[in-house]
């Protein structure tokens, strides 16, 4: 598969990166400060990008940086191709790891280096139940598969070292589907006892349901 780079966000911890893999050729149709569209033969995808507001935050939280992308994805034939979505950090120094930080409706990913403290979240396999159940910008079919249960143990979206990809379904032509990735990152505060307290403002900043984007998707706001 070829790989299509959509946005490179510089942080302190090293650069995130959105991207497409697929076998098919993409390009941007147009550009905005807060928005691309892209298409293929096959698919069109808007771009939307903002921040987090600290506003959104329990009180005393704050985020230093931070960065989200909001995706819809509309398939333009009745052509199966797969496509992927990934999101990844690169360019990071050696001592910077990784680990699992998922929470309710929320797969998320906490990264750290010697400074900097951060997350990078989306919705996981519940969140996406319940918008299909909905028909909610997630085509209803789905709704059966996905899911934690014994019954439906299924996601679009899978954890990689240091991001995730989300494998997009297979849509028919004029369905459309919505994703966000939504990064955070601090510089590191400790308290008196060494608990490093910048952490837990980035988690919060990446668990937000997909309602709080929705007025982002005009492509004339």
């Amino acid at each position: 598969m070829k790989e299509f780079v959509i946005d490179e966000y510089k942080s302190g911890l090293g650069h995130i990166v959105l991207s497409l893999e697929s076998d098919m050729d993409f390009k941007f149709n147009w550009k905005k400060s807060d928005k691309k569209l892209i298409s293929s033969d096959d698919f069109s995808l808007l771009i939307c990008e903002t921040k987090i507001q600290n506003s959104w935050l329990p009180k005393d939280m704050k985020v230093d940086s931070s960065h989200i992308w909001i995706c819809l994805i509309t398939k333009e034939s009745n052509q199966p191709n797969p496509l992927k979505l990934k999101i990844k950090l690169v360019k990071f120094n050696s001592d910077t790891t990784w680990d699992y930080a998922s929470g309710e409706d929320l797969d998320a990913i906490e990264i750290q280096n010697a400074k900097y403290i951060g997350h990078i979240g989306t919705e996981d396999a519940e969140a996406f139940r319940k918008r299909a159940e909905e028909n909610n910008d997630l085509p209803l079919r789905f709704g059966d598969k996905l899911g934690f249960s014994a019954s439906r143990d299924y996601s679009f979206t899978e954890y990689i070292d240091f991001g995730f990809i989300t494998n997009i379904p297979e849509l028919k032509k004029g369905e459309f589907i919505y994703f966000h990735y939504i990064s955070a990152i601090n510089e590191k505060k400790f308290s008196e006892d060494g608990i490093e307290m910048a952490g837990i403002s980035t988690w919060y900043a990446v668990d937000q349901n997909k309602q709080k984007f929705e007025v982002y998707l005009s492509t004339n706001a």
